[in-house]
């Protein structure tokens, strides 16, 4: 039997029999998401022992995770996430032992992450980001030989990123963003052949980047920013199509060692000023570099020149460009008035303004991140300083939020 209520307004019925839902023992799938339901997820629920996939989420559940799911032993997908859930996460999930999905993002869960999820070696999907937990990845998971996706993003986990995670070969996607990682990346991560997308922003990694992930033919995405990376940058990574190490400490003073000792001289390129620094690299083709003495000669006349045109072309850019920003201000303000009248509202400029200002939702303007959002600080055209909050992607595909 399978019962779906995902979408639907159920949340009086919910409150009035969550008990009885305990009964429908012949239940294979029960689909609840998207909902409105509050309150705590009755511990009958361990009765549906024929249960193969139970969704509750995008819901407003309290409460922690009962411990008695561990008796839910057929089941292959668990999602709890977007909710309201704390406490930690119960070890007796470990007798999950079909379990290929297991989503408990964006909640309020807290604690260590369990050793005995190292057990469940049929997970193809882990999802614990947007939580509260601590301490530290545990090195077990290296069995996890059958995972897709590890994402541990936006938690309190430190230490250093451990060995194990090397032995994840059907790993496509790992994320680590906006933890406490520290020391170095180890190099068994860069031999993951299936790896495509690689999240590590906002720690406090350091050492240097593994030239192993230029060589990783399939790995499309490459974020190191906001760590304490250092040493030079290898000229295979330029085969990563998306890559962004910005606000880190690397040395680019070699590149210029690189001319004088390769017959061929490796440039880097970082579009869209990804890559912080003095004396940035370009990072994206390989040039033959000039020999001859008359290239060089004709360069210190050149560059001079160029160097006067830019600053007179930049110069008019800029005025031109204040005259149609201030022209522009006194339009959207003719336009549509102040941002916040409902009367005088016109959505689609407030949020063009809102996009301009945030640089699409840029990580810079994050301010903070919530069960349902990350909220941005936007400074719009018309001089307002406002706060805004941009919903998960789950939440925004949710109608009860429109």
């Amino acid at each position: 039997m399978m019962f779906g209520l995902s979408g639907s307004p159920w949340n009086g019925a919910w409150r009035k029999n969550r008990q009885e839902v305990g009964t429908l023992t012949k239940l294979v799938s029960l689909d609840l998401s998207n909902n409105n339901l509050d309150g705590k997820l009755p511990p009958t629920l361990s009765n549906l022992t024929q249960l193969r996939d139970f969704d509750v989420l995008g819901n407003s559940l309290t409460g922690s995770i009962p411990s008695t799911f561990g008796q839910l032993e057929e089941l292959t997908s668990l999602s709890l996430s977007l909710n309201l859930l704390n406490g930690s996460i119960p070890s007796t999930l470990k007798q999950l032992q079909n379990l290929t999905r297991l989503d408990l993002a964006s909640n309020q869960i807290q604690g260590h992450i369990p050793l005995q999820l190292g057990n469940l070696t049929w997970l193809s999907h882990l999802d614990l980001s947007n939580n509260l937990l601590i301490g530290v990845i545990p090195s077990i998971f290296g069995q996890l030989v059958m995972l897709n996706e590890l994402n541990l993003g936006s938690n309190q986990i430190g230490g250093s990123i451990p060995v194990q995670i090397g032995n994840l070969t059907s790993l496509m996607s790992l994320y680590l963003r906006n933890n406490s990682f520290s020391g170095s990346i180890p190099f068994q991560i860069g031999a993951l052949t299936q790896l495509q997308e690689l999240y590590i922003e906002l720690n406090q990694i350091n050492g240097e980047v593994p030239v192993l992930f230029g060589e990783n033919y399939w790995l499309e995405i490459l974020d190191l920013s906001y760590n304490n990376f250092t040493g030079i940058l290898h000229k295979e990574l330029a085969t990563i199509a998306i890559i962004n190490f910005s606000y880190n400490s690397f040395d680019f003073s070699q590149d210029i060692a690189m001319e004088s000792q390769l017959p061929n001289y490796c440039s880097f390129k970082f579009e869209q000023d990804s890559l912080i620094g003095c004396n940035t690299p370009n990072f994206t083709s390989c040039r033959s570099v000039p020999q001859t003495s008359n290239i060089k000669h004709l360069l210190l006349i050149a560059l001079p020149v160029t160097c006067i045109i830019l600053f007179v072309t930049i110069l008019a850019i800029f005025l031109s460009a204040r005259r149609i920003k201030r022209r522009k201000i006194e339009e959207l303000t003719a336009k549509n008035g102040d941002l916040f009248p409902i009367w005088n509202y016109d959505g689609k400029i407030a949020f063009e303004d809102i996009i301009e200002a945030t640089q699409d939702f840029d990580i810079r303007y994050c301010i903070g991140t919530g069960a349902y959002g990350s909220v941005y600080r936007a400074n719009l055209s018309s001089g307002k300083v406002v706060a805004l909050k941009k919903l998960h992607q789950m939440e925004s595909q949710n109608p009860s939020f429109d």
